[in-house]
């Protein structure tokens, strides 16, 4: 599957969502004004960082909007994923 990400290639929305819950904090990078196509891959990941995280930061570099999200305080979700080798996706 192609997509837009550096490895150019990502897993199913669920396994997503799991992968992206074992870490405290998580660095979006879009273009400026982008939103989720839809897509029910960027789907998970909009929706568990609305669920699990906060946005700390943001800036606009070069027409890309970099934000930090980190774990929402109180927020002790933690997905066991088995499924992928650590750092592969």
């Amino acid at each position: 599957m192609a997509s837009n990400t550096l490895a150019g290639v990502e897993f199913a929305a669920p396994v997503i969502a799991a992968r992206m819950k074992e870490f405290d904090r998580i660095v979006v990078v879009r273009a400026v004004g982008e939103r989720a196509s839809g897509d029910p891959r960027e789907e998970a990941k909009e929706r568990t960082l609305r669920r699990h995280f906060r946005e700390d930061r943001r800036a606009e570099v070069n027409g890309a909007r970099v934000s930090v999200h980190v774990r929402r305080h109180g927020d002790s979700t933690r997905a066991e994923f088995p499924g992928a080798p650590a750092g592969s996706g």
